[in-house]
């Protein structure tokens, strides 16, 4: 669900040209994406979901409550958990060699530790992104009591994100 709202609110800014695709895969691969931008008449394999790299432009993992860690619950689950993810929305471009293709994480909704002395998760899961060059949006604080406190630490990330996404859009 969380990511045909995001298809919606995105499809208003992506040029015409490129297609949002909802729970995609690149073809051969065996994993879903999350969404895929996609040239427009770009077709799918038959009686697939499945594209060819050569179509794909964007791969954008979703996640409507944010990263949470592997097992442990700790610094090191996290990175594990980051690691998982971050080889797996970069496997097309390391497998078929496609620079072409860019990445983006949007988290909808982030759980913001309660304590000062908590595990910072959003500058973690950012500073662990971040050596993937994989960048990572936040929208909100799944843990704050009210609909203005969520968003006031992230406020202008949707618009940060729209930007990354057509700016890293081929031109032509």
């Amino acid at each position: 669900m969380s990511c045909r709202i995001v298809k919606e609110f995105l499809r208003k800014h992506v040029p015409e040209k490129y297609d949002i695709i909802v729970s995609g895969y690149i073809w051969p691969l065996p994993r879903e994406y999350d969404l895929l931008i996609v040239r427009r008449e770009a077709k799918p394999r038959r009686y697939t979901r499945a594209y060819d790299i050569d179509d794909v432009f964007f791969i954008i993992e979703v996640k409507a409550r944010g990263m949470f860690p592997e097992k442990d619950g700790k610094e090191k689950g996290l990175k594990r958990a980051v690691d998982k993810l971050a080889k797996n929305l970069k496997e097309p471009i390391t497998k078929f060699k496609k620079s072409h293709v860019k990445l983006a994480c949007l988290l909808i909704g982030e759980a913001v530790p309660k304590r000062e002395a908590a595990l910072k998760w959003t500058k973690k899961v950012r500073e662990f992104m971040k050596e993937y060059n994989i960048p990572v949006f936040i929208l909100s604080n799944t843990r704050a009591k009210t609909p203005g406190e969520a968003v006031k630490p992230f406020k202008g990330k949707w618009g940060k994100f729209v930007k990354y996404v057509v700016e890293n859009l081929p031109k032509t």
